[in-house]
Formats: structure tokens, C-alpha cells, sequence
């Protein structure tokens, strides 16, 4: 596993890693659209792992109107209230407006995964500091039934928090992700999830573990390559 002290290192390297070391594979579906063709052929890394020791440094890899949506993405997130679609899409659109169904909404939000869980898991680490069952699941069984295409599901699987000598830790596993289009901003939220929690308790920032099965790029965000 390699282990990174700077964010803005951690995601130059995990890109050079993709190009050099990925393998060609042909995509059958991408979120919920299927029958993709070419231009989503991927270079692909599976079963990639990487330790990020500072956690506070992730601002300096993106612009102002980036920093701005991940502030929004981040605070509908963590809110009690369930959002879906929100607000904080539009400051990406390009990204997230094919996404949205015919209702107007998404498949589903990290809001709608994540908000009853995040007090339990709080109160969970005040309980018992040492525990391993502080976890945040967002993949879950129901997903199964859309699998192929059919919905969006979600790529992220679970946070685990560790508290250890006083310092939280972020356990983050994927099952799938973008290192084009997603993947500085999901390390980036995980980040700001870990120093979130961090602050509710009282304790140090510790380190970001980052798990993704499948680490990829698509053909039509870096033709020169293939």
C-alpha cells in the first residue's frame, strides 16, 4: 500500500498509476445506462489500496468553484433532512443532469444513505472509543435488485471509523470509481467526512485508508492513451 503525506501527490500518482498500469477492459454498462459503447472502454487497476496521512490539505487540488460544490455536496450529505436531488448538483451539472430520472431526482443520495446513520455512529465512538463497528453503509442489499444497469447504484460501500490513540482514522472502501471525472472529489468528501466526525468528538485527525475494487478511467477522458 502506498502511503501519501499530500493530497495533491496522493492524486497525481494514483492517475499516473491507472495510465501506466491499467488493462484494457470493455464496459457493458456505466451508472444507469446500458449497452455503452466504445468511448467507455476502460484502463483499468482492481484491488487498488492507498494510505493518505494528512487529511487537511485537499483544498490546494482544486479550483474555487470545485471547493465551492464540494462545501454544498458536503453539507447535503451530513444534514438530517432528506434531500434528493438537492442543490449542490447544479454546481456540476454537466456531471450529474444526465443522471437525474424521470422524476427529477437521482437513484438515491449519499444524504439518503448516510443521514440516519451519522448520529448512531457518533454516539457509537463517544460509547465505546475503541470500537469496530462504527460503520456507514451506503451499498446495500435492495441495490442488488438494479444491478446491470437498470439504476444507479451506489460506488461507494461503507466508512469505517477507527479511533485509535486519541486520532480518528477513515476506513473508505469502493466498489468502482472514476479517476477522471470522480475520484479527487470522492477522496476529497471522505476527507472532509473523517475531519467532520473528528470535530463532533473532540479528537485528532488520523489518516484516510482508501479501498477501491475497481480504480478505472473511460476511453473518452483520455483518448491519447489507449
Amino acid at each position: 500500500m502506498r502511503i501519501y503525506q499530500s493530497f495533491k501527490e496522493m492524486f497525481s500518482e494514483v492517475k499516473r498509476d491507472v495510465i501506466e498500469l491499467g488493462f484494457r477492459v470493455k464496459s457493458e454498462s456505466v451508472q444507469n445506462i446500458q449497452n455503452v459503447g466504445k468511448e467507455y472502454d476502460m484502463k483499468e487497476i482492481v484491488g487498488y489500496s492507498y494510505k493518505l496521512t494528512n487529511t487537511l490539505d485537499y483544498f490546494e487540488s482544486f479550483t474555487k468553484e470545485e471547493e465551492t460544490w464540494l462545501h454544498y455536496e458536503f453539507m447535503e450529505r451530513v444534514v438530517y433532512k432528506k434531500t434528493n436531488p438537492g442543490e449542490a448538483w447544479k454546481l456540476r451539472e454537466e456531471v450529474w443532469k444526465p443522471l437525474l430520472n424521470e422524476e427529477g431526482k437521482f437513484d438515491y443520495t449519499y444524504n439518503e444513505r448516510i443521514r440516519f446513520q451519522l448520529d448512531s455512529i457518533i454516539g457509537e465512538l463517544k460509547r465505546h472509543p475503541n470500537t469496530r463497528q462504527a460503520i456507514i453503509t451506503i451499498f446495500n442489499s435492495n441495490d442488488l435488485r438494479f444491478i446491470g444497469g437498470y439504476r444507479r447504484i451506489p460506488c461507494s460501500l461503507s466508512y469505517q471509523f477507527l479511533l485509535r490513540k486519541e486520532y480518528l482514522s477513515l476506513v473508505y472502501n469502493m466498489r468502482s470509481c472514476d479517476v477522471i471525472t470522480h475520484f479527487k472529489f470522492d477522496a476529497a468528501l471522505a476527507c472532509m467526512l473523517l475531519n467532520y466526525v473528528a470535530d463532533r468528538l473532540g479528537y485528532s485527525f488520523g489518516t484516510l485508508i482508501h479501498n477501491i475494487g475497481s480504480l478505472h478511467m473511460f476511453r473518452k477522458d483520455a483518448e491519447g492513451i489507449f
